[in-house]
């Protein structure tokens, strides 16, 4: 009890941060995304599940990766083996964010989800990585999107385009959660109803 500091919750498998700075993860195994490696066992500041693969960022700021290759995404390009902050693990594709609050990717990229647009090359402060689409939250509190966009999960609201706090990006619909009001938007595919944010309780 307490000796967890971070979890990322992957495809089918799960990963956490401990407080001595090591990483462990359970679940599915079929590509080697839960067999840490020895440089993921200490020193490490944040982990990201994706679906075949794992990343870390250690404590010197390089990122790691092992799991699933299929399309390059544990190949971790040079700009992002220093002065990263936090990374973001998708299907096939992985992004960092740099101390300079710009974004790198690296992986498949056949919806352009490794394509970083400008808005997303410096000031972003949160990145996540859906299934082909990537998103950021700016210094501004505004998201930005790109990627596959077949549901529109790449289409940000005007209701997220200022004053959000955090984003997630899930399969094909994303989400932030806005501070101005305190709720959670989302769009993209619903056919779950997974875009459909339930009404928020009242104050006692």
């Amino acid at each position: 009890m307490g000796c967890y500091k971070a979890v990322s919750a992957g495809w089918i498998h799960t990963c956490a941060l401990n407080i001595t700075g090591g990483v462990v993860c359970w679940g599915l195994n079929n590509d080697g995304q839960t067999n840490v490696p020895p440089e993921a066992q200490t020193g490490v500041t944040a982990v990201a599940a994706g679906v075949f693969q794992t990343c870390a960022v250690n404590i010197t700021g390089g990122v790691v990766c092992w799991g699933g290759n299929y399309e390059g995404q544990t190949n971790v390009p040079p700009e992002a083996q220093t002065g990263v902050t936090a990374v973001a693990a998708g299907v096939f594709h992985t992004c960092a964010l740099n101390i300079t609050g710009g974004v790198v990717c690296w992986g498949g990229n056949y919806d352009g989800q490794t394509n970083v647009p400008p808005k997303a090359q410096t000031g972003v402060t949160t990145v996540a990585a859906g299934y082909h689409h990537t998103c950021v939250l700016n210094i501004t509190g505004g998201v930005v999107c790109w990627g596959v966009n077949y549901d529109g999960q790449t289409n940000v609201p005007p209701e997220a385009q200022t004053g959000v706090t955090a984003v997630a990006a899930g399969d094909y619909h994303t989400c932030a959660l806005v501070k101005t009001t305190g709720g959670v938007v989302c769009w993209g595919r619903n056919y779950e109803g997974q875009t459909n944010v339930p009404p928020r309780p009242r104050r006692a």
